[in-house]
């Protein structure tokens, strides 16, 4: 949905609100988007943090309860795009494999799973 709002404006990123999505309640997260207010727009050559946040609430797997979290970098120009930037801390390394779909713990054969 930011990327749709960021092709639709060109040079703004948008809060929540703004970008007409709804969080949903959760009892095994608790989400935060607070870095960016719900009806804000902000320049995509103004850096923000934390702009998402999920914190589990409980162990998941091998993750203790962690934080999720989407950081916006700076565009160097106004030419309608946004990098993105993801930080999930909380694991007994600091960090936790991605909770979305990859192929990061697939052996290349893809039929032995690799201990991350």
């Amino acid at each position: 949905m930011q990327d749709a709002y960021v092709s639709e404006t060109g040079v703004y990123y948008g809060g929540w609100k703004l970008i007409g999505y709804k969080m949903d309640p959760s009892s095994n997260f608790t989400y935060d988007g607070s870095a960016i207010g719900e009806s804000e727009k902000v320049s995509i050559t103004t850096a923000k943090s934390a702009v998402w946040k999920a914190s589990a609430k409980a162990t998941l797997n091998d993750c203790k309860a962690g934080v999720w979290q989407l950081n916006i970098k700076a565009n160097s120009s106004s030419g309608g795009s946004v990098k993105y930037d993801a930080a999930i801390t909380g694991g007994d390394s600091g960090d936790c494999i991605p909770l979305t779909p990859n192929f990061a713990a697939f052996s290349s054969d893809r039929t032995t799973l690799l201990t991350p």
